[in-house]
């Protein structure tokens, strides 16, 4: 028997019965006497559902249970249907039922069916009764196994928390590995252990696991009121539910409050850890989806846990406040050694912030200095989420009635767990909240003062956070240290800071001076370059080489991947590419521009900068060309010459957009100046040179009509000329 499970076991002998007795099915059950129940433990011959239905029978009031209040076989030939099974839709006519006993005692029932009208005698009763009582041995000797593995299947679960008590230096990790020891051996859906802080009434830690998933509740926050947490808590008495929506009602005061995959819990147990001092220092909670998950053994188990947790929540506890200490101490040392290392005030609380952050996991950080007889603020420093932040001050001074206002004032600390929720209190102080960096108002803020030698106030130094209950007077007592060290750097800053301007302000001087130097020098080298390129063009007389050299000379000078000229048709609507370099496939062809374009280049005579050849509405008419070579970026300069724009400079950026500045833009304008200049002059010079062999030509012809008087010859001279 007990090699097998007993519902396989149950499940056989059932067969057996029901093959023996020719019936058609049965059940086993067993008696739970604490919910005067009977339990279904194993089916045969009744379809699926029934197990779902008919789970468990009360024992008063159901025909079944006569058979425990009576102690007697019940026996019925004919009528089942109507008496019973016809609201669970089965045709069974016949049945006997007869009770487990050991001993005295009665463990279950044994009920066989059968869906004819049958008369049963007494001796298939005496039979089918020898067999229960088989039966009822086999259910004993599992519930005693059972007992004694849960026996030590407890003794193991506490000894396994005992252990990951012991070898735990944190909250989190002991949490987790009590929740890992309790759902070794609990039939539990969701866990939820909570560590509470009596003296700020927060929970200071906390941990669940619902359904395989991890989450974190009210972590630095008073208990939900009305939840089961803060009932467990108030009262310092254990809340179980066996089925929650119907015994919630016994308790108008809570409101379940559903955690984790958000489904409200069936069956739950809380129970409060006590500390030595017998106050609640946290509670243990367990829930499952479905009723009657937990029993009166598992309450007291949940409580045999609560006790030893309790032991090691409270040594944890203690180790975490003194490595708190021990950290707060060695960044007191930090924070010193950087006061003294540094006379950068907002270096220094740079460096101040970052070990406090570290310290305290403050998200903002402010400090402020001012003159201690007018209060008149010189020095403000603002960090919100890791980032700087300019606050400007209207008058030079603190906001009246803030919270720095305040502190300055009166010269005394503040410390507030949850703003929003302490409006009470602000209105007593007579102060207003201020924020600054994010809109959000914090909800947790700590401020000291800053004491100079005569004990005036001369700033505030203050944490802030926005969530709730981050700080408490131990965090006030380690920022007073902090200020205490802090006042002296900043006076010694001060001093510094009043050679240092003076020294910024020559070396400011100096450096405008160099940067107009170097201004001038580079203004030089340009001038230099454009008087080269002018000569080059200058010594040039055939126009189309000066197209062509002025077209390398610009990619070079402005570092531009490509160069290219137009020159404008009469009409005004495009022009044909002359030159470029380097050479691509447009060369010689025909571009019709933009009106616009046109327009801007003619009557305006400007530089136009197209950063995005791909979106310029300019560049529509040639986008497909320009973009057909790679180019991103250009630059078109108008060509005048004599009053008269005669086409264009394109200087193209290729592979990568490119912004030409003023300065470029400018210098852009002088060497197209040049470039017209000099295509102009070999213009006139190419036109004088064709008019001079023009008339070197007539005059040989006039010559040699004036020595031929026959016609022949002298049409033969003139050919030839």
């Amino acid at each position: 028997i007990l090699q097998r499970p007993l519902a396989e076991m149950l499940e056989h002998a059932l067969r057996m019965v029901l093959d023996l007795t020719g019936l058609a099915g049965g059940t086993v059950r067993r008696l739970d006497r604490q919910r005067e129940e009977l339990v279904l433990l194993a089916q045969v011959g009744l379809p699926e559902a029934f197990a779902r239905i008919a789970g468990s029978v009360p024992v008063a009031g159901s025909m079944i249970g006569r058979i425990v209040t009576e102690n007697r076989p019940l026996v019925l030939s004919e009528g089942a249907r109507r008496a019973y099974w016809s609201r669970l839709r089965l045709s069974f006519e016949s049945l006997i039922g007869v009770p487990l006993r050991v001993g005295e005692r009665i463990v279950g029932v044994l009920v066989l069916l059968d869906d004819k009208v049958r008369g049963f005698d007494q001796q298939q009763i005496d039979l089918v009764q020898a067999i229960g009582n088989q039966i009822a041995l086999a259910i004993e000797n599992a519930a005693l196994l059972e007992e004694r593995e849960r026996q030590v299947s407890e003794l193991s679960a506490l000894s396994r928390i005992a252990h990951a008590a012991v070898s735990a230096l944190d909250l989190p990790t002991l949490l987790r590995q009590v929740l890992e020891a309790l759902a070794g051996f609990m039939r539990l859906d969701a866990f939820a252990m909570f560590v509470y802080d009596p003296q700020r009434r927060v929970i200071v830690e906390s941990l669940g696991i619902d359904e395989g998933e991890d989450y974190t509740f009210f972590r630095n926050m008073p208990p939900v009121p009305g939840s089961l947490t803060d009932w467990v808590i108030r009262h310092r008495q254990t809340l179980a539910f066996r089925n929650m929506p119907a015994e919630i009602g016994a308790y108008p005061e809570l409101r379940p409050i559903t955690l984790g995959v958000a489904k409200q819990a069936i069956s739950w147990i809380g129970t409060p850890l006590f500390d030595r001092e017998d106050r609640v220092i946290g509670t243990i909670a367990v829930q499952s989806y479905t009723p009657d998950a937990f029993d009166d053994r598992d309450e007291r188990f949940l409580a045999s846990v609560a006790r030893q947790v309790a032991l090691h929540v409270q040594n944890v506890t203690l180790l975490t406040r003194r490595e708190r200490q021990i950290r707060e101490l060695n960044a007191i040392g930090r924070i010193s050694q950087q006061i003294a290392a540094s006379f950068d005030l907002d270096e220094m609380l740079r460096q101040i912030y970052i070990t406090l952050q570290g310290v305290t996991g403050a998200s903002s950080f402010y400090l402020v200095v001012c003159a201690p007889e007018t209060h008149r603020i010189t020095h403000s420093f603002f960090i919100d989420g890791g980032e700087e932040i300019q606050r400007d001050w209207p008058d030079g001074l603190p906001p009246p009635g803030s919270l720095t206002d305040y502190i300055i004032r009166e010269g005394e600390p503040l410390l507030f767990n949850d703003i929003p929720a302490q409006a009470e209190e602000l209105q007593r102080l007579g102060v207003t909240p201020h924020t600054y960096g994010s809109p959000n108002q914090p909800r947790s803020w700590a401020g000291v003062p800053l004491l100079d030698q005569d004990a005036r106030p001369i700033g505030v130094i203050v944490l802030q956070d926005g969530r709730a209950y981050q700080y408490d007077q131990q965090t006030l007592e380690f920022l007073a240290q902090v200020a205490s060290h802090l006042s002296l750097g900043i006076q010694k800053v001060q001093l510094f800071e009043q050679r240092e301007r003076q020294i910024d302000e020559n070396a400011t001087l100096f450096a405008e001076a160099q940067a107009h130097a170097a201004a001038a020098e580079r203004k030089a080298k340009q001038m230099t370059l454009v008087h080269r390129v002018t000569l080059a063009l200058t010594s040039r007389m055939d126009p189309r080489e000066i197209l062509e050299l002025a077209c390398q000379e610009l990619v070079q000078l402005f570092f531009a991947e490509h160069a290219g000229i137009v020159l404008f048709d009469e009409d005004g609507t495009g022009g044909t590419v002359v030159a470029e370099y380097p050479p691509s496939v447009v060369l010689g062809s025909r571009i019709v521009f933009h009106a616009e374009l046109m327009r801007l280049l003619i009557e305006e005579r400007r530089p136009i900068v197209i950063e995005s050849v791909a979106t310029s509405p300019l560049m529509t008419p040639v986008r497909d060309i320009l973009q057909g070579i790679g180019i991103e970026s250009i630059a078109v300069i108008p060509l005048v010459s004599r009053g008269r724009t005669i086409g264009s400079i394109g200087i193209d950026s290729i592979g990568h957009t490119r912004s030409f500045g003023p300065e470029e833009q400018e210098l852009f304008m002088t060497v197209a100046a040049s470039v017209a200049a000099a295509f102009e002059n070999a213009r006139l010079f190419a036109a004088e040179q064709e008019a001079r062999r023009t008339g070197d030509t007539l005059r040989e012809v006039a010559r040699a009509l004036s020595r031929s008087f026959e016609p022949p010859q002298g049409l033969q001279t003139i050919r030839r000329a």
